[in-house]
């Protein structure tokens, strides 16, 4: 039951407009969602939010990194990534229109700060 109510398409619209996007989600995105709902993706999630319950800072392995780095944010979001580029090395902080689901909600914007840091 717990299951059913959690991937709910309502609950995954909720939980989309609340924490990833800058504005409400689409139904495309809802019917993608929606598609991969069920047991198969349910051990992925869990890992992921057992790391939330287990949070540690990776300051340390951040401060030794020796590649360089790219760290696409969306503008929208809440969380400081500006310290990032203060832990690592070589790092480039890019700030994006959005929130968190940043190749959904700026695409174009994603694929022209990958290529550039490729270059």
């Amino acid at each position: 039951l717990a299951f059913a109510i959690l991937e709910s398409r309502r609950l995954v619209e909720f939980f989309s407009n609340q924490f990833l996007f800058s504005e409400p989600c689409d139904s495309i995105w809802l019917d993608n969602a929606e598609k991969e709902i069920g047991r198969e993706s349910r051990p992925p999630v869990m890992v992921f939010n057992s790391g939330f319950c287990s949070h540690r800072s990776f300051e340390d392995e951040l401060r030794t990194l020796r590649q360089s780095t790219l760290i696409l944010a969306g503008q929208d979001d809440k969380r400081q990534r500006e310290k990032y580029v203060q832990y690592m090395k070589n790092c480039r902080l890019k700030v994006l229109p959005g929130q968190n689901v940043l190749p959904w909600e700026s695409p174009r914007e994603v694929v022209e700060a990958v290529i550039h840091c490729m270059d």
